[in-house]
């Protein structure tokens, strides 16, 4: 058994080992998807996080990475923030850190991440058609979201437990941390590879994030979205819902939004490969976690997507996205990009890129 103490020792050590080269680069030059951006107050430095591959952190294990830019402009990295532990749960190799968040909550940063492990399988009822065309068959690699913390929001994070902070038993992804009347909880991704029309869940955390508590509950699904015309017409298609990467926002006169991401339409590969992408937003009626939640118009129907929101250091409130989100053939798939953003009080508005 690998103590805390020899986890901190490991962190500490391997990076340096895998450890690339640092360079100054703009975000043209970074390839990414699910990109994150924390404006450290702190340091006054903003830190964009990134999976690492057992490549670049140098070990037979993947983890985390980070670039650094005091101006949005320019970035300085890679930088390992993390590499996991020999006996983390999502198996012996490579497993780096899927669409990665840090928060700063209670004066530490915690990581959110999402991992799999491809030697443990959970049940999916996903139609022979879509098991063919995903490689899986009827089940699923073990996935969801984790969370590890650090002193520092360069690392390094180390796991809070080696298990799953999601449901085990769900295929799950992209979680957040929202926190509601000082209640710390996990807004995450329930896969449509498990339900066919995906879904937003929350799950309760205790105080210290160091674990879920209680039963999940569901928010709402993918199907929901306000552009998903084709709903109402009679077809043979298999239809499926996607959703991605939910962040909250609450604007200044108190509504609270949700960015989340999804297609075009339900046939999935097709948008993959054509560029279906949606960024677009929902917001609660309530004003609370639990809802009912509502649709807005998209911001984004240009292959862009997975947007988190931040603020600049002087002040302006900015979009981060992915795009493209297709993968074409000789090009590395995504690069951020930067968007101006207005709070109209009932909604948010792009005002320019940057």
């Amino acid at each position: 058994m690998i103590t805390r103490a020899k986890w901190l020792t490991l962190a500490l050590a391997l990076p340096m080992a895998g450890q690339q080269a640092v360079k100054t680069v703009t975000l043209k030059d970074i390839p990414i998807r699910d990109p994150f951006i924390l404006a450290d107050e702190k340091t006054r430095t903003y830190y964009l996080y990134a999976g690492a591959g057992a490549r670049e952190t140098g070990q037979p294990r993947g983890g985390l990475k980070a670039y650094k830019s005091k101006d949005l402009v320019t970035w300085a990295g890679p930088h390992i923030a993390c590499v996991l532990p020999e006996n983390f749960w999502g198996g012996p190799k490579g497993n780096s850190a899927v669409a990665p968040e840090v928060h700063l909550y209670k004066g530490r940063y915690y990581l959110f991440a999402t991992f799999q492990n491809n030697e443990r399988r959970t049940r999916s009822k996903v139609l022979e058609g879509w098991r063919e065309a995903y490689r899986e068959g009827e089940y699923n690699p073990v996935k969801g979201t984790q969370i590890l913390g650090s002193d520092s929001p360069e690392g390094p994070f180390l796991p809070l437990q080696n298990r799953l902070t999601t449901p085990e038993e769900f295929r799950c992804l992209d979680g957040t941390l929202y926190v509601e009347d000082g209640t710390p909880y996990m807004v995450y991704v329930h896969s449509w590879l498990q339900i066919v029309d995906g879904a937003m869940e929350a799950i309760r955390l205790e105080p210290d994030l160091s674990a879920s508590v209680g039963e999940p509950f569901y928010l709402f699904k993918g199907s929901d979205g306000p552009w998903l015309k084709h709903q109402t017409l009679a077809r043979a298609e298999p239809r499926r819902y996607i959703v991605d990467g939910p962040f909250f926002y609450r604007t200044r006169k108190g509504r609270l939004l949700m960015l989340w991401s999804g297609y075009q339409d339900a046939e999935y590969l097709d948008n993959w490969k054509n560029g279906k992408y949606v960024q677009t937003l929902a917001y609660s009626e309530s004003g609370r976690l639990r809802g009912p939640w509502r649709q807005l118009e998209p911001l984004l129907m240009d292959d862009s997507g997975h947007g988190m929101l931040f603020r600049s250091f002087d002040g302006r409130l900015i979009m981060v996205v992915h795009s493209p989100n297709r993968e074409a053939q000789g090009l590395l798939p995504g690069r951020a990009r930067l968007f101006e953003m207005t709070d109209t009080g009932d909604t948010l508005k792009i005002r320019k890129e940057l």
